[in-house]
């Protein structure tokens, strides 16, 4: 095709820009020319694709790869432009995303995103300087956990990298595991499964070698990671949100539903109201302080940590075992607090 029926035309410009690779991936000349003529329906000229490539790298961060030929073209490491451009609320909206969501993407899928993030944060960077009284989008929103907020673990980054790895690419896991309590660490071959952030903190939804129930292991506990060639097996019957509802994180416990009736002071339940433990939740009132909740839930630890959490405001009625064990609970309680405390130990240090 002529120079002056298609060179000139700003869209096939815009066409070639988006057919160029973001690095480390390059494509050469002749490939972009193939590309852009079957995006086109037409043949693209192959002189012209060479001049264009090198008229846009002097005004995009587009650059050759002059190392060997053929010559590959791509876009550079971290390179902030986007096309097509980015509304404000695009801008904020990604914000968010990766404000949420960089902590369980792999590395490999982080590193692709990096350009449109940066050009999300240029152009809220840009707004703002244009209306600098102008208060953001994501400077109007938080996320806070529902408890006691705990500073997130520590996770070495080569074993975060290589266990997002063994997941993306569905592989097994060779794992040095710190159990709590344990002096030594533990050598497993995994079978990752999936990523679930609980809290702060990230576990890895896995089998063991040789075993076909799934366990959690926690990222932060791993201390070294090695990705195997072997594929990792998949339980053909696992689904991940079965496996969450059935009390995966249920940290310990029976696991079995139960017909879970307590009492509760009014001013501290006031939430389960809004937003109930079960779906048939019943919610009573006892007298003018206090309601009855019944409600059919697993019984996990976390369920006895939770009720626990509220002290003396909550009694459990119902069922038996859970009366007592929290009961149990209660009476070592109040031996700890009846009792003088323990003196620190005091002297010069050694």
């Amino acid at each position: 095709m002529a120079r002056k029926q298609y060179g000139e035309s700003i869209s096939q410009y815009f066409e070639l820009l988006k057919l160029i690779p973001k690095h480390p991936a390059q494509a050469t000349a002749s490939e972009l020319q193939a590309k852009l003529s079957e995006r086109l329906g037409t043949t693209a000229d192959k002189r012209w694709v060479e001049r264009a490539l090198k008229t846009l790298s002097q005004q995009f961060p587009i650059r050759r790869n002059d190392k060997g030929t053929p010559y590959g073209w791509c876009w550079l490491q971290g390179a902030t432009l986007d096309i097509p451009g980015l509304t404000l609320r695009e801008a904020q909206t990604l914000a968010l995303v990766k404000q949420q969501l960089a902590p369980l993407l792999p590395p490999a899928h982080l590193e692709t995103l990096q350009a449109i993030f940066g050009h999300a944060e240029e152009k809220l960077r840009n707004n703002q300087a244009r209306h600098p009284g102008q208060r953001h989008w994501q400077d109007k929103i938080r996320t806070l956990p529902a408890w006691q907020p705990l500073l997130p673990p520590t996770v070495a980054p080569a074993v975060r990298d290589t266990v997002f790895e063994a997941l993306d690419r569905g592989k097994q896991l060779r794992a040095s595991y710190q159990k709590p309590w344990q002096d030594e660490p533990v050598e497993y071959t995994l079978h990752p499964l999936a990523l679930v952030q609980r809290g702060v903190s990230i576990y890895l939804v896995c089998t063991f070698d040789g075993y076909d129930d799934p366990r959690v292991v926690a990222l932060h506990r791993i201390q070294t990671a090695q990705r195997l060639d072997d594929p990792a097996d998949r339980p053909p019957d696992f689904n991940l949100d079965q496996a969450i509802d059935d009390g995966l994180f249920g940290m310990g416990g029976s696991l079995e539903p139960i017909r879970l009736v307590a009492r509760f002071y009014k001013p501290v339940a006031q939430h389960l109201l809004d937003t109930p433990l079960s779906e048939d939740q019943q919610v009573e009132d006892v007298d003018t302080h206090h309601l009855r909740l019944t409600a059919t839930v697993l019984h996990t630890t976390q369920l006895e940590w939770w009720l626990r959490s509220f002290g003396a405001e909550v009694e459990v009625l119902e069922p038996a075992e859970l009366r007592e064990a929290m009961a149990e609970q209660t009476r070592w309680l109040a031996r700890k607090y009846l009792e003088k405390p323990l003196e620190p130990e005091t002297g010069e240090p050694e």
